[in-house]
């Protein structure tokens, strides 16, 4: 049985501030700063503006709100860059779910990290890779399932252009899934610097 529908998914906004460190810099001075730290926090906020119908069981949005806190580090020391971010989703009830009954969802909590080494001629090679615990579903009158606990694992090369574009080549794998899909992904993108000059930043993912 094949059933096909189309229509937007929940819309998101995030928000991020830098409490230490990070201050602007242009390339110049950028270039021989190889001893940062900085600690950020982000707050991701998900809107219930997607498609959604109870008697679809598969649907783009979810319809409900989502909150996602985040905090997290980057350290950086000669040619390596470490960044680990914790985190974790908290949802409001579904009241329009299967049935008309109310869906529920248990806080999902996340954790992701990269090591990333400068090479020569600006390249840079990262190992990437996240956890995610928890988030198990409720529907009124069952017991939860699907409670997620599942990790991933991929790498990163980012090959520079010219001074102002680079390739990147990734490419990430499922290296345990409790619940929910496992997939192998690669990625080939192009990225482009607008502001020359300008301030810089670190090769974020």
């Amino acid at each position: 049985m094949r059933s096909d529908f189309r229509g937007p998914a929940d819309a998101r906004l995030r928000l991020s501030h830098l409490v230490i460190g990070g201050a602007a810099q242009r390339l110049a001075e950028f270039a021989p700063d190889r001893h940062r730290r900085t600690v950020g926090v982000g707050l991701t906020v998900s809107a219930p503006t997607g498609n959604y119908r109870r008697t679809r069981l598969v649907n783009a949005g979810a319809n409900r709100w989502g909150f996602k806190p985040e905090i997290g580090t980057t350290i950086q020391r000669g040619r390596w860059i470490n960044e680990i971010a914790l985190g974790v989703w908290l949802f409001t009830a579904n009241t329009d779910g299967p049935l008309g009954l109310t869906k529920t969802q248990d806080p999902l909590g996340s954790l992701q990290f990269h090591f990333s080494y400068n090479l020569k001629n600006g390249m840079w090679l990262s190992i990437d890779g996240n956890y995610f615990t928890g988030g198990a579903a409720t529907v009124e009158g069952f017991e939860p399932v699907n409670r997620e606990s599942n990790s991933r694992l991929g790498l990163t090369l980012s090959i520079p252009l010219s001074r102002k574009d680079s390739l990147k080549l990734a490419g990430h794998t499922g290296a345990f899934t409790r619940a929910g899909i496992d997939f192998d992904v690669g990625i080939l993108g192009y990225q482009r610097m607008l502001a020359g000059g300008g301030a810089a930043k670190t090769n974020g993912k």
